[in-house]
């Protein structure tokens, strides 16, 4: 299709070749949903009739058994008998959401075990990613002065690239359970139990979990061997893990794992459960948030509760979201949540001002026409993650900023180093490039999209140059195009028919793995416009006689672009929601002058 006022290319989507390509009109007839939402389904890789309707319509008895992961019968078993015992257990947890949540939610089901539980989150700017032996030796200390008992150490959301510290925590004398998401290294780690279902030999069917998931898959595991050994006798209740999804959708949303199979079931379940409002901390969190009485949804996780509870551990202070996601008493939850509301104003000040100082050298990186960005300076190290994001999208490749990492706390670690995140663009695997430039890095860890690393100064050259080259290899000019990828192009009449709108909301939560829907409709007019807020685009769209209004957020400047011409318009479909009054709109994602 012909180029955007964004500069994009429209691409529009379509059935795949292997199996033979499926009869849209049939499965919706057997379904009895709209043809349109079957063949959106169908071109994202629902291949039957069954896969559709489990898609649709996600349950928990969906769930496969914790028992298909490795190690899960060793971990429960350890757990059980420390359950038994009354052994103290530690929880260490990585400082972003994921981490923040896998946490709290290991700690309060311990707590309603009535078995000594504590939780540590390392300092992002002192201690860095992963266990830190300052911090097992808290938690060892901690323990100890609970009881005399064997303590157990659980990670989440980290641990499986920790050798040194995992034999550190073992010396002092803790059983230890590593519980993560990243993928292993060629050699784990010589814990007791591993359970992660990336290792060798797991033969759990989803590899997608986030770290809250793979933590929430062990509470279950532990609950079904604690009820087969008749724990909760004598009218005790079993513990309904649904109670705890929340906070698994916290997690999973904020990690940007695939919101399709497994996460899709958690997730939506846990929507259900933020919706309801059963826990004190996120109902402070939901005040704050602006969200008090509103729909949540996927996106008010990513973008109204996430960036909060990412903001203290951006800043140093992780433990508070955790301590907020526990408390009880209404009054204290509301103080704890208004220290994370006052964090994130914080971090937004401090990524404005990095941003600032970046941009003028990342642009004359675009100038030289490098398929990479790869940055250092001496910035806060709490940002680099979203300066990274902002930088990948505003140029569409690959980018790592690092900053000088001055702090003595980490092995081999000195005042040469350098300490940084990365992102990375659709189809480009970031975690396999760096794995490609390891031999100039310290440490490294991550997934396709994103990732953490360290490098000694000397070698920032050698590495950014490797980088380069390694990405040029397997990029070409048009892979360094932005796209949008088009669902179907359709009528106004058919999109705002209350029956396609009843199902389209099924196919609800969108994020990672099931983005939403990308809709065109060509020859249309705007029928008004005008520029509201922070040059945001306000419209109404006449097509055939018939009108909707919509919005183009950070669009304004299309207010000219589009006088008195006929234009396509790519767009998703949002419910709005306002003073009470819920009404469907266009969310505008681009637009373009139609050419017959």
């Amino acid at each position: 299709m012909n180029d955007s006022f964004h500069n994009k290319s429209w691409l529009l989507r379509t059935q795949p070749t292997d199996p033979v390509p499926f009869d849209c009109n049939d499965i919706a007839n057997e379904l009895k949903i709209p043809p349109q939402i079957a063949s959106i389904l169908i071109c994202r890789g629902l291949t039957d009739a069954g896969q559709i309707q489990s898609f649709l319509d996600p349950s928990l008895d969906q769930l496969p058994s914790p028992f298909l992961m490795e190690g899960m019968e060793e971990a429960v078993c350890l757990l059980a008998d420390a359950v038994k015992n009354k052994k103290p257990v530690a929880v260490f947890g990585d400082y972003d959401v994921d981490g923040i949540t896998a946490s709290a939610l290991l700690v309060s089901f311990f707590q309603e075990l009535d078995i000594p539980v504590f939780s540590y989150q390392p300092d992002r700017l002192t201690e860095g990613y992963g266990l830190s032996i300052s911090g097992v030796k808290k938690l060892f200390d901690s323990c100890k002065k609970a009881s005399e008992n064997e303590a157990v150490l659980i990670t989440v959301d980290c641990g499986i690239s920790n050798h040194h510290e995992i034999v550190a925590a073992k010396s002092l004398g803790f059983k230890v359970i590593v519980t993560d998401h990243h993928k292993p290294p060629e050699n784990l780690p010589e814990a007791n139990v591993i359970i992660n279902p990336l290792q060798p030999g797991c033969n759990f069917p989803y590899k997608h979990l986030a770290g809250v998931g793979v933590a929430f898959y062990l509470i279950m595991g532990l609950r079904n061997r604690l009820a087969k050994l008749n724990f909760w006798s004598n009218n005790r209740d079993i513990p309904n893990l649904k109670q705890y999804m929340d906070l698994v959708a916290l997690g999973s949303v904020c990690d940007l794992v695939p919101l399709t199979g497994v996460n899709r079931v958690l997730v939506k379940a846990g929507l259900e459960t933020l919706q309801a409002g059963t826990s004190v901390g996120i109902e402070a969190l939901k005040d704050v948030s602006g969200l008090s009485g509103q729909t949540i949804t996927a996106e008010s996780i990513a973008f109204r509760f996430g960036p909060r509870i990412n903001a203290v551990g951006r800043l140093g202070r992780p433990a508070v979201a955790v301590e907020m996601l526990l408390e009880k008493n209404v009054q204290n939850a509301k103080l704890l949540a208004k220290q994370l509301d006052d964090a994130n104003n914080e971090r937004k000040s401090i990524e404005i001002k990095v941003y600032e100082e970046i941009k003028p050298i990342a642009e004359k990186y675009s100038v030289e026409k490098k398929k990479t960005l790869v940055l250092q300076g001496n910035w806060h190290p709490g940002v680099l993650g979203i300066i990274a994001s902002k930088l990948t999208e505003k140029y569409f490749k690959p980018a790592i900023i690092l900053s000088s990492q001055s702090d003595g706390s980490l092995p081999d670690i000195t005042k040469e180093t350098l300490k940084g995140s990365g992102r990375s663009i659709p189809g480009l695997n970031l975690y396999n490039i760096l794995l490609s430039c390891s031999e100039y890095l310290v440490k490294f860890g991550g997934h396709d999209g994103a990732a953490g690393l360290m490098l000694h100064e000397e070698n920032f050259k050698q590495f950014s140059d490797c980088f380069e080259e390694t990405v040029a290899n397997i990029l070409g000019n048009d892979d360094l195009i932005p796209s949008i990828t088009v669902d179907a192009c359709t009528d106004l009449n058919i999109l705002f028919d209350d029956f396609f709108l009843s199902c389209y909301s099924k196919l609800h939560p969108f994020g990672m793995g099931n983005p939403e829907p990308v809709f065109t409709v060509n020859k249309t007019f705007f029928h008004s416009s005008r520029i509201v807020g922070r040059n945001h685009l306000k419209f109404s769209l006449l097509q055939n006689g018939f009108i909707r209004n919509g919005i183009g957020f950070g669009l304004g400047y299309l207010y000219d672009k589009h006088k008195d011409s006929e234009v396509d318009l790519a767009f998703n479909l949002r419910l709005n929601e306002f003073k009470g009054q819920k009404n469907w709109e266009f969310n505008l994602i681009d637009a373009k002058h139609h050419i017959e």
